[in-house]
């Protein structure tokens, strides 16, 4: 169970490093885009994103919980989402060191 906390969180910081490199580029890559299409293909990104985030995050524990194993499934989560912070964590201070 640790092991796949850590896959999965893995998988998302990957998958959001991404999305934040496409986000960072998307000038370089888009060029400059009306007033209508720029909203239109943030916000698209964003729910398809959020569907990501949850298949990657939330996918293991449903099946989990599915076969009837509620604790694995939480537990699953909870190390997943632990794995997340101490990855947030790291960034935090790595920009800090970074601006110094």
């Amino acid at each position: 169970m640790k092991k796949k906390g850590l896959i999965q969180a893995i998988g998302l910081v990957v998958y959001i490093t991404l999305i934040a490199t496409l986000i960072y580029y998307s000038n370089q890559i888009f060029g400059r885009v009306n007033e209508f299409v720029g909203p239109l293909l943030f916000l698209t990104l964003f729910v398809v994103s959020a569907m990501v985030c949850s298949l990657l995050m939330f996918y293991e524990p449903y099946q989990l919980f599915a076969k009837n194993k509620p604790k694995e499934a939480l537990e699953l989560v909870i190390k997943t989402t632990k794995y997340l912070g101490v990855f947030l964590l790291l960034i935090i201070v790595g920009l800090i060191i970074g601006s110094r």
